[in-house]
Parts: C-alpha cells; structure tokens; sequence
C-alpha cells in the first residue's frame, strides 16, 4: 500500500494524506475492524478523523475511487484474523 503512494509504512500512521486516507479506507473495508480500533493504528487518531478521512474518500474523483478499488483486489483477503 506505502509503495503505491511512495511512501515509507511508518508515514501513514504520522502523516495525513491520500496514502492514509486509502489506508484507512481499506482497513475499514477489509479487517472488520472498529473506526476507533483503526483510528489507534493509524497514529492514535478519533474514530470521528477516521469517519471524516472516510468521508473525503467518498466525496474524491473517480481516479481515487478506482485506485482504492486496485488496491483492494491486490491485497489478501483475510484481513479480519489480525489483531490491533
């Protein structure tokens, strides 16, 4: 995922942006997860920043949308067994 954007792992979790925002937008998405649960993850942040990062994501252009959708089906499927 840090790859795609050219960014380190750890960047996500210290720095907001379009990498975060997809990051946090397929945590929600595959690891069933709560928002606060990924929220810690991710930096410590508020299930509200991780619902409003959420938001942003919806409301993007479609090129966003299409490259979440990329990600998601390169990514393994069984998000859901890892533990915070």
């Amino acid at each position: 995922m840090a790859a795609w954007y050219s960014v380190e792992p750890e960047d996500l979790k210290a720095r907001s942006g379009p990498a975060k925002a997809t990051a946090i937008e397929l945590a929600c998405r595959l690891t069933g997860w709560t928002q606060r649960a990924i929220g810690l993850y991710y930096g410590g942040i508020s299930c509200a920043a991780v619902s409003v990062s959420r938001q942003k994501i919806r409301n993007c252009p479609a090129a966003q949308t299409k490259t979440i959708e990329q990600l998601q089906g390169k990514l393994p499927h069984d998000f859901a067994k890892l533990k915070v």
